[in-house]
């Protein structure tokens, strides 16, 4: 990408993330009873960081793993506002992990898979310390945390696809997921240039290194490998779809419901109106209908899991 689209991608991001922490002050962390360690490190670059929570447990049974995915256009998001969140997931039962990557256009497709897969390294090196059920795996996120959910869980299912990015995995023949929550999602770059909201086309040419010129061309996209959707079959792992009534890149949850549906992937459906009926505001549980889709998301991976 061009020196300028890269700088304006980085003013982007740190714009988005200030506005982010502007909602820190109405969505409080409530963890009582919940282990919180915060900011951990998985690598030496910025933005390699993880938090992990988990309620104390004295049962043998071990703890079902939650990967949590940011969203953020692929540019910007923070893990801090993620944590209510991964609180309440915690409190469920859940070894939740809310995961940090390098955002683009600092890093680009698809260096970001990188970052998660030395994540779940990490996690389970540490299995046994933590008691940890790893066999019963969720990944989730909002927005591009769904998108990466999505492909994360093509590849669990192809691990060709691992080997194809050039990433390294350690415990690639021990992954797999058993379900993924997919919130609000965008997986066609086309849909997302096409979108009316701020940033978009920005979006796309950071995370896969292009041009303004390149938007206009189809076959780059396809080149860059960007949707995960022909990857997605009947191995998917059951989905549980968020949407939101007034989402403005609800196109996606769209066509990845036509996807699911087509390729007879089990998967459920809810949609968030009201306030949390916005872009990517389930993930904040002070909505009623954020109340409602989290109820709805735990009824389900108790269906779908072995919890």
């Amino acid at each position: 990408m061009k020196k300028f689209d890269y700088y304006y991608a980085r003013c982007v991001g740190k714009f988005l993330n200030a506005t982010e922490c502007l909602m820190k002050t109405i969505v409080p962390t409530k963890g009582k009873g919940v282990v919180k360690k915060l900011n951990i490190s998985y690598g030496s670059q910025k933005g390699q960081v993880m938090d992990i929570f988990y309620t104390p447990s004295t049962a043998s049974k071990k703890r079902p793993i939650f990967f949590y995915i940011h969203g953020g256009g692929f540019v910007s998001g923070k893990i801090v506002m993620r944590r209510p969140y991964c609180v309440q997931l915690a409190k469920q039962g859940f070894f939740v992990v809310n995961v940090d990557y390098r955002p683009a256009p600092i890093a680009h497709f698809p260096t970001q898979f990188n970052d998660i897969f030395d994540v779940i390294d990490y996690i389970f090196d540490r299995a046994y310390e933590y008691n940890l059920d790893t066999s019963n795996i969720v990944v989730g996120g909002e927005s591009a945390g769904a998108y990466f959910s999505a492909y994360l869980s093509a590849m669990a299912c192809d691990k060709s696809l691992i080997l194809k990015n050039n990433i390294d995995f350690r415990h690639i023949n021990q992954f797999n997921v058993s379900a993924t929550v997919l919130i609000n999602g965008a997986y066609v770059a086309e849909d997302i240039i096409k979108t009316k909201s701020p940033f978009c086309k920005t979006f796309i040419k950071a995370f896969l290194d292009l041009n303004s010129a390149d938007l206009k061309d189809s076959t780059k996209f396809e080149q860059k490998d960007f949707c995960p959707f022909k990857y997605m079959d009947s191995n998917f792992p059951p989905a549980i779809v968020i949407r939101g009534k007034y989402d403005v890149f609800d196109k996606g949850s769209e066509k990845l419901i036509q996807v699911l549906e087509n390729k007879k992937i089990k998967h459920s459906v809810f949609v968030a109106k009201g306030v949390a009926g916005f872009h990517a505001v389930t993930v904040a549980p002070i909505f009623r209908y954020s109340k409602k889709a989290f109820v709805f998301t735990m009824d389900k991976l108790k269906e779908y899991l072995d919890i």
